[in-house]
């Protein structure tokens, strides 16, 4: 039998990827996997709310690290994260690119997001968003 630390690692946001605006944030798993229909549009940039973020200063938005201590108030902060005003986003308006390497121009592909089981591998997955 699985120990359910592995569904967590599938189910629950591990690192929210922001687009280049900073105001929409697309969530993966801990497979950096990319979970459907949870891309978030907020009011305010979510990299300067206090108090939920791993490290605030990294690329990307980690709620947690390799480290057990950082996850035990993962249920606080996330909750604290979804009571700043928000939308949701549909997900035929976002696109995930993906970058094999620092050249971030000119090494792009992409993949539909509504294919749940696509995984992001050999590149850095950043979030391209389109007003509808």
């Amino acid at each position: 039998m699985r120990d359910y630390r592995s569904s967590l690692r599938i189910l629950f946001p591990y690192v929210f990827k922001p687009d280049k605006t900073g105001y929409v944030l697309a969530a993966f798993n801990r497979e950096y996997k990319y979970i459907p229909r949870a891309v978030f549009r907020f009011a305010r940039k979510p990299r300067m709310f206090d108090g939920i973020w791993y490290d605030k200063y990294a690329q990307d938005l980690y709620m947690y690290s390799d480290d057990p201590h950082s996850r035990t108030d993962y249920f606080e902060r996330l909750a604290k994260l979804f009571s700043h005003k928000h939308d949701m986003i549909q997900d035929k308006t976002v696109t995930i690119r993906t970058t094999k390497d620092i050249d971030f121009a000119s090494n792009i592909s992409s993949f539909n997001m509504e294919d749940a089981s696509a995984r992001i591998t050999g590149g850095h997955p950043y979030v391209d968003y389109c007003t509808e």
